[in-house]
């Protein structure tokens, strides 16, 4: 008869094991081909099965703005701020941003107000946006665009 938690722990440690070479392999991959886009392939067995695993790796740059709509519906009903809109659109995508201090860097009127929350000002602080920036993901999701007298309604920004 087979002791399932001694099967249980084994496969546990074979797993953590064959998980650990394969973010090892990709390590390796990344600095050997300069963080450049690299694609790695394995083989395994499992119970005697053959599989292969093919990875695609590639180093994320530029922040990601999720998602333009918000901005287009905004710039639809105030024509004036289209051209801000749109540049602070284009140097978000461009930005790889690692920390607040970067954010600075590119807008240096940008604020932090809690909960990986940060303020824009847009055209003279006639406008502002809120985003959610997830440095890890390189990730800006837009939580308000609206007029400076919009934000200013805001109750609760950190849940915004």
């Amino acid at each position: 008869m087979c002791n399932t938690d001694h099967t249980d722990e084994f496969f546990a440690a074979w797993l953590r094991n064959t998980f650990l070479k394969a973010i090892e392999k990709v390590l390796e991959g990344f600095v050997k081909n300069g963080g450049k886009p690299l694609k790695i392939k394995m083989n395994r067995k499992i119970f005697g099965i053959t599989e292969r695993f093919s990875y695609l790796c590639t180093k994320i740059e530029n922040m990601r703005v999720i998602s333009f709509s918000m901005i287009r519906d905004f710039v639809a009903k105030h024509a004036d701020a289209d051209v801000a809109m749109r540049d602070w659109y284009k140097r978000v995508c461009k930005a790889n941003w690692n920390s607040f201090a970067d954010i600075k860097q590119t807008f240096n009127t940008a604020d932090y107000v809690g909960n990986d929350r940060y303020v824009f000002d847009i055209k003279g602080n006639n406008y502002r946006i809120v985003a959610i920036v997830l440095f890890i993901n390189k990730k800006v999701y837009m939580r308000f665009v609206g007029t400076h007298e919009e934000y200013d309604r805001i109750k609760d920004i950190k849940n915004i």
